[in-house]
Protein backbone atom coordinates (compact mmCIF):
# COMPACT_ATOMS: atom_id res chain seq x y z
CA UNK A 1 0.00 0.00 0.00
CA UNK A 2 2.79 2.45 0.93
CA UNK A 3 4.66 1.75 -2.32
CA UNK A 4 1.47 2.34 -4.35
CA UNK A 5 0.81 5.69 -2.68
CA UNK A 6 4.42 6.81 -3.25
CA UNK A 7 4.22 5.75 -6.91
CA UNK A 8 1.02 7.78 -7.35
CA UNK A 9 2.57 10.81 -5.70
CA UNK A 10 5.62 10.52 -7.98
CA UNK A 11 3.42 10.28 -11.08
CA UNK A 12 1.32 13.26 -9.98
CA UNK A 13 4.47 15.31 -9.25
CA UNK A 14 5.98 14.35 -12.60
CA UNK A 15 2.70 15.14 -14.34
CA UNK A 16 2.45 18.57 -12.74
CA UNK A 17 5.94 19.39 -13.99
CA UNK A 18 5.14 18.38 -17.59
CA UNK A 19 1.71 19.90 -18.09
CA UNK A 20 1.13 22.31 -20.95
CA UNK A 21 -2.14 24.14 -20.55
CA UNK A 22 -4.54 25.27 -23.25
CA UNK A 23 -7.52 27.60 -23.02
CA UNK A 24 -10.87 25.97 -23.72
CA UNK A 25 -12.46 29.35 -24.47
CA UNK A 26 -16.15 29.41 -25.27
CA UNK A 27 -16.23 25.79 -26.47
CA UNK A 28 -16.77 24.49 -22.93
CA UNK A 29 -19.95 22.41 -22.56
CA UNK A 30 -22.76 23.47 -20.27
CA UNK A 31 -22.41 22.25 -16.70
CA UNK A 32 -25.21 20.09 -15.39
CA UNK A 33 -25.43 20.48 -11.64
CA UNK A 34 -25.13 17.02 -10.11
CA UNK A 35 -28.39 16.07 -8.45
CA UNK A 36 -28.28 12.38 -9.22
CA UNK A 37 -25.87 9.82 -10.63
CA UNK A 38 -27.00 10.08 -14.24
CA UNK A 39 -26.12 13.79 -14.23
CA UNK A 40 -22.63 13.02 -12.87
CA UNK A 41 -22.09 10.49 -15.68
CA UNK A 42 -23.48 12.91 -18.30
CA UNK A 43 -21.06 15.58 -17.05
CA UNK A 44 -18.14 13.12 -17.28
CA UNK A 45 -19.07 12.30 -20.87
CA UNK A 46 -18.54 15.95 -21.83
CA UNK A 47 -15.42 16.44 -19.72
CA UNK A 48 -16.78 17.97 -16.53
CA UNK A 49 -15.91 16.44 -13.16
CA UNK A 50 -18.10 17.26 -10.16
CA UNK A 51 -20.40 15.43 -7.76
CA UNK A 52 -20.36 11.91 -6.33
CA UNK A 53 -19.57 8.89 -8.49
CA UNK A 54 -21.39 5.84 -7.13
CA UNK A 55 -20.85 3.39 -9.99
CA UNK A 56 -17.83 2.22 -12.00
CA UNK A 57 -16.72 4.60 -14.75
CA UNK A 58 -13.73 4.85 -17.11
CA UNK A 59 -12.58 8.26 -18.29
CA UNK A 60 -11.81 8.81 -21.98
CA UNK A 61 -8.15 9.76 -22.53
CA UNK A 62 -9.23 11.75 -25.61
CA UNK A 63 -11.29 14.14 -23.47
CA UNK A 64 -9.70 16.98 -21.45
CA UNK A 65 -11.50 16.95 -18.08
CA UNK A 66 -12.32 20.13 -16.15
CA UNK A 67 -12.58 19.62 -12.40
CA UNK A 68 -14.74 22.53 -11.27
CA UNK A 69 -15.92 21.34 -7.83
CA UNK A 70 -15.47 18.48 -5.39
CA UNK A 71 -15.53 15.05 -7.09
CA UNK A 72 -15.79 11.98 -4.88
CA UNK A 73 -15.64 8.28 -5.66
CA UNK A 74 -18.05 6.63 -3.24
CA UNK A 75 -17.71 3.30 -1.49
CA UNK A 76 -18.33 0.48 -3.98
CA UNK A 77 -17.50 2.62 -7.05
CA UNK A 78 -14.33 2.57 -9.13
CA UNK A 79 -12.94 5.34 -11.35
CA UNK A 80 -10.48 4.18 -14.01
CA UNK A 81 -8.17 6.83 -15.44
CA UNK A 82 -6.42 5.56 -18.60
CA UNK A 83 -2.90 6.55 -19.60
CA UNK A 84 -2.76 9.96 -21.27
CA UNK A 85 -5.81 11.40 -19.49
CA UNK A 86 -5.62 15.08 -18.52
CA UNK A 87 -7.55 16.60 -15.61
CA UNK A 88 -7.40 20.36 -15.04
CA UNK A 89 -8.77 21.82 -11.80
CA UNK A 90 -10.06 25.35 -11.33
CA UNK A 91 -7.94 27.57 -9.11
CA UNK A 92 -10.35 27.55 -6.19
CA UNK A 93 -8.15 26.27 -3.39
CA UNK A 94 -9.11 23.22 -1.42
CA UNK A 95 -12.80 23.30 -2.45
CA UNK A 96 -11.85 21.67 -5.77
CA UNK A 97 -10.47 18.13 -5.33
CA UNK A 98 -10.81 14.44 -6.15
CA UNK A 99 -11.43 12.16 -3.17
CA UNK A 100 -11.59 8.38 -3.06
CA UNK A 101 -13.72 7.53 -0.04
CA UNK A 102 -13.20 4.40 2.05
CA UNK A 103 -14.41 1.43 0.01
CA UNK A 104 -14.06 3.33 -3.28
CA UNK A 105 -11.32 2.66 -5.81
CA UNK A 106 -9.28 4.61 -8.33
CA UNK A 107 -7.20 2.88 -11.01
CA UNK A 108 -4.64 5.29 -12.44
CA UNK A 109 -3.05 3.72 -15.52
CA UNK A 110 -0.41 6.30 -16.41
CA UNK A 111 2.97 5.35 -17.82
CA UNK A 112 6.24 7.22 -18.18
CA UNK A 113 5.53 7.82 -21.87
CA UNK A 114 1.81 8.54 -21.38
CA UNK A 115 1.24 9.94 -17.87
CA UNK A 116 -2.05 10.83 -16.25
CA UNK A 117 -1.81 14.58 -15.70
CA UNK A 118 -3.66 16.33 -12.86
CA UNK A 119 -3.02 20.03 -12.32
CA UNK A 120 -4.65 23.35 -11.61
CA UNK A 121 -5.44 25.71 -14.48
CA UNK A 122 -2.40 27.85 -13.64
CA UNK A 123 -0.17 24.94 -12.63
CA UNK A 124 0.76 26.55 -9.31
CA UNK A 125 0.98 24.53 -6.07
CA UNK A 126 -1.91 25.10 -3.66
CA UNK A 127 -4.38 26.19 -6.36
CA UNK A 128 -6.56 23.12 -5.81
CA UNK A 129 -7.16 20.44 -3.19
CA UNK A 130 -5.47 17.60 -5.11
CA UNK A 131 -6.14 13.88 -4.86
CA UNK A 132 -7.22 12.57 -1.43
CA UNK A 133 -7.09 8.81 -0.80
CA UNK A 134 -9.19 7.73 2.18
CA UNK A 135 -7.99 4.18 2.69
CA UNK A 136 -8.64 1.82 5.56
CA UNK A 137 -5.02 0.87 6.36
CA UNK A 138 -3.23 1.68 9.61
CA UNK A 139 -1.94 5.27 9.74
CA UNK A 140 -0.01 7.38 12.19
CA UNK A 141 -3.17 9.48 12.56
CA UNK A 142 -5.05 6.45 13.90
CA UNK A 143 -8.46 5.02 13.08
CA UNK A 144 -11.13 7.32 11.66
CA UNK A 145 -8.79 10.27 11.14
CA UNK A 146 -10.13 13.36 9.37
CA UNK A 147 -8.57 14.52 6.09
CA UNK A 148 -7.58 18.18 5.79
CA UNK A 149 -9.32 18.45 2.42
CA UNK A 150 -13.04 17.69 2.54
CA UNK A 151 -13.03 16.42 6.13
CA UNK A 152 -13.30 12.81 4.93
CA UNK A 153 -12.59 9.88 7.24
CA UNK A 154 -9.54 7.68 6.60
CA UNK A 155 -7.43 5.18 8.47
CA UNK A 156 -8.34 1.92 10.07
CA UNK A 157 -6.94 -1.51 10.75
CA UNK A 158 -7.13 -3.14 7.28
CA UNK A 159 -3.56 -3.12 6.00
CA UNK A 160 -4.71 -5.19 2.99
CA UNK A 161 -6.89 -2.31 1.76
CA UNK A 162 -6.42 -1.75 -1.98
CA UNK A 163 -8.41 1.39 -2.74
CA UNK A 164 -5.71 2.61 -5.09
CA UNK A 165 -4.61 0.59 -8.10
CA UNK A 166 -1.67 1.74 -10.17
CA UNK A 167 -0.81 0.29 -13.56
CA UNK A 168 2.72 0.93 -14.79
Amino acid sequence: MKKSVFKILNIVAFSLATLTLTNCGSDEPDIILPGNESEVIENLKVGIMNGNLDEDYTLDPGVAYNLNAAFTIDSGAKLTIPAGTKIQALNNGTSVFIAVLQGGQIDIQGTASSPVIMSSASGNPGDWGGLTLCGEATTTAGVDAEAEVGGFIYGGTNDQDSSVLLTI
